[in-house]
């Protein structure tokens, strides 16, 4: 089994349910994604970082991003291609948010502003970048992807689709836990035990952004009925 895999397996099991509920406490944002609808921003941007940033099976991109509903869906989008996430800017793609852009000079060089519901920028960008919420829209719905094997690299210089989904099976979650987390990191760790581990589980994820105080994030695991794993 693949990541991709993986994804379709939870879509299938229970696709009307929840499967990203992001908080952002600094903006009070709120904003909660079935797994349809996640799937359908995942397939948008895979078509997107194929059809249009022309990236395909054996790449790699830079995710310059915290934890974010959105990060999440660049994160599936380019397991579904095939695609590895390095922690260095030497890829060819870069994906960073309005507030980091000016940081690099790079041609290839796709900006996410961060803003509630997934808003276009609204600051001055470089100018070879691209307005993630302005390109994907244009994009199908529907995504067919090659066939990924196990071994292929999901993430830094070795770790492969397998090495994740076994690392995430060590973490034994109970069936459908719906697991929420204050931790902003986009690290290999944090998507093995916040996304990788959920899916698994055929569970959910509440993200929760902002800096929230310990009494906000008990109330919002109850609301939730999550399990809080700390940041």
């Amino acid at each position: 089994m693949n990541l991709a895999d993986l994804f379709k397996q939870r879509l299938h099991h229970d696709p009307s349910s929840p499967l990203v509920t992001y908080y952002d406490e600094s903006s009070g944002e709120r904003i909660e994604l079935s797994a349809t609808s996640f799937a359908n921003w995942v397939n948008k941007t895979a078509n997107l970082i194929r059809d249009e940033m022309g990236l395909s099976e054996g790449e790699a991109i830079f995710l310059d991003l915290p934890l974010h509903w959105q990060s999440l869906v660049w994160v599936q989008a380019a397991w579904e291609l095939g695609i590895t996430i390095v922690t260095t800017p030497s890829a060819s793609l870069i994906v960073t948010s309005q507030a980091n852009a000016h940081n690099f000079s790079e041609v290839e060089l796709m900006v996410l502003s961060l803003r509630p519901l997934g808003l276009p920028c609204n600051t001055e960008l470089p100018q070879q970048a691209m307005d993630y919420a302005r390109v994907v829209p244009g994009h199908p719905d529907y995504f067919s992807g090659p066939s990924i094997s196990a071994e292929r690299t999901a993430f830094g210089a070795k770790a492969s689709h397998a090495d994740l989904i076994h690392a995430a099976q060590q973490l034994d979650y109970p069936p459908q836990t719906r697991l929420l987390t204050s931790n902003t990191a986009l690290d290999q760790e944090t998507l093995v035990r916040e996304w990788v581990a959920p899916l698994l589980a055929l569970g959910s994820v509440v993200v929760v952004a902002g800096s929230p105080t310990a009494e906000r994030i008990e109330a919002i695991a109850s609301s939730e009925k999550s399990t809080y794993l700390a940041s």
